[in-house]
């Protein structure tokens, strides 16, 4: 029965080595959750962090994926507020002749995407230290990849990029027990559409990596978001701002899975807006 097993065990591993798949070509990589914080008009933010992502577990040799995002908002009363963001990364990934398309692979990404948008945050409580928000944005931009190496021994060079438009609906809830903490647990639906493909794969190629079926198309993705800010005292107007964002929800699009970023947060007026909340606080005790 054990020698069985054994056999059993080392058919499935077969199998699968089989049909492993090489290195992947990534059409979306999610970016972290414009969360703001606010309590009432005029509280504003703009973060700027660094961040970096999953990459492909079959990636050999030179692999980096980095870039930043740069994020600002602003409450235009004690409920709506507007904001902005600018997303930038640079990947890269190698691929050697195992269970790849081609002999040898290396492929450098570039992506870029600006979103501006809107939303509101509404206490959950009589102090207001946490709300519940709710984001609404859209978004442009556009991605591109080199791809090049050896196919059957001779080099090869090919390159795929793409337009494309983002709309997106975050909800959130927001959790601010004092001005040096913050903790935000957020979700987002982003619908992405592809624009006209501009390639020089081929039909067989497209169809490998799946990227047949990107043109002219449009998917949706759900972007779960983990985000804390840490404060220092006697300095409420810069934080150390971190989140990590995981991206599901797509069966045929090949995307990357995980970022995460950290950076620092800046409230431009904290110093005001935290005097007229002391004052209000005192009032409302007489």
């Amino acid at each position: 029965m054990t020698k069985q097993l054994i056999n059993i065990l080392i058919f499935i591993i077969v199998m699968l080595s089989l049909t492993a798949c090489g290195v992947q070509r990534y059409v979306y990589s999610p970016p972290p959750a414009t969360v703001t914080y606010f309590k009432e008009k005029g509280d504003n933010k703009i973060a700027a962090v660094i961040s970096t992502g999953s990459n492909d577990g079959n990636s050999r040799g030179n692999t980096y994926n980095i870039g930043y995002d740069i994020q600002a908002a602003y409450a235009l009363s004690n409920h709506f507020f507007v904001g902005g963001s600018y997303f930038h990364r640079k990947e890269g990934e190698s691929a050697d002749g195992n269970y790849n398309y081609f002999d040898t692979s290396t492929i450098n990404y570039k992506r870029n995407i600006i979103e501006v948008g809107g939303g509101c945050f509404l206490p959950l409580n009589n102090r207001g230290t946490s709300t519940f928000n709710v984001y609404a944005a859209y978004g442009f931009g556009r991605f591109k990849f080199d791809d090049y190496g050896l196919l059957n021994g001779l080099p090869y060079d090919r390159n795929f990029s793409n337009k494309i438009s983002k709309y997106s609906l975050q909800f959130g809830f927001n959790f601010m027990p004092s001005d040096y903490f913050h903790l935000s647990l957020t979700g987002r639906f982003s619908f992405v559409h592809f624009g006209t493909t501009n390639t020089n794969y081929t039909s067989s190629e497209l169809s490998y990596f799946n990227l047949n079926d990107i043109s002219n198309s449009t998917t949706r993705f759900f972007e779960p978001t983990i985000n804390t800010e840490i404060g220092i005292p006697h300095c409420k107007w810069m934080m150390l701002d971190m989140s990590v964002t995981f991206c599901t929800d797509n069966n045929y699009v090949n995307k990357r899975e995980v970022n995460a970023s950290i950076g620092l947060s800046f409230n431009l007026n904290s110093r005001g807006n935290s005097k007229k909340r002391f004052f209000k606080k005192l009032n409302s005790r007489k």
